[in-house]
């Protein structure tokens, strides 16, 4: 019986383990986050922009042998802001990978709206979806292509993961709290 019930600790043990890298390689990191909105003053730029990072530390690998190597991304998207016809929302925009060896996979993101609000504020509360798929070269040989999607809200205001400050002139920069960075997006094969 001590055989049996060492080999059953050493298997609960093993599981815990997996399961543990599992649930950290299922999740990317947001290592950076900035967004701005201008003054609105005459003569100044009328685009409000939003940069971020993010990184898929572990990568991808299936039954199939289709793989997807770590990676990490640049993501930006500017708009011009003032009305309410006008927003950045629901539009796909591309990233450019940080390492340029790196062609094996695209990046790409949105931004959606995050309340229901009459004035929403696309540079204090919203979330962002990524998207990581393999490149059509690759996926062409793989028995399926691999989607990837996940999202996180970020929010500025006490407690959330969003911090910044407005001048007088109405010019606004905001960026992710250090104390809240990296933010994890918990990513699932679509």
């Amino acid at each position: 019986m001590p055989q049996s019930k060492s080999k059953t600790t050493f298997i609960s043990l093993f599981l815990v383990l997996v399961l543990q890298v599992c649930t950290t390689a299922a999740q990317w990191s947001v290592t950076t986050l900035n967004t701005f909105s201008p003054s609105g003053r005459p003569g100044s730029s009328p685009y409000s922009t939003l940069n971020t990072t993010i990184t898929d530390k572990y990568g991808y690998y299936n039954a199939h042998s289709n793989k997807l190597s770590p990676s990490t991304a640049i993501c930006f998207m500017n708009w011009q802001w003032g009305s309410r016809e006008i927003t950045p929302y629901n539009i796909l925009f591309n990233c450019s990978n940080v390492d340029p060896n790196d062609t094996e996979s695209h990046w790409s993101f949105e931004m959606r709206n995050a309340t229901e609000s009459e004035y929403p504020s696309p540079t204090t509360d919203f979330y962002l979806w990524f998207r990581r798929r393999r490149n059509d070269d690759q996926a062409r040989q793989a028995p399926r292509n691999i989607l990837y999607v996940g999202h996180a809200r970020f929010k500025v205001g006490p407690g959330e993961n969003m911090e910044g400050i407005c001048g007088a002139s109405g010019v606004c920069s905001y960026n992710l709290r250090k104390e809240k960075t990296p933010v994890l997006i918990e990513r699932q094969v679509v």
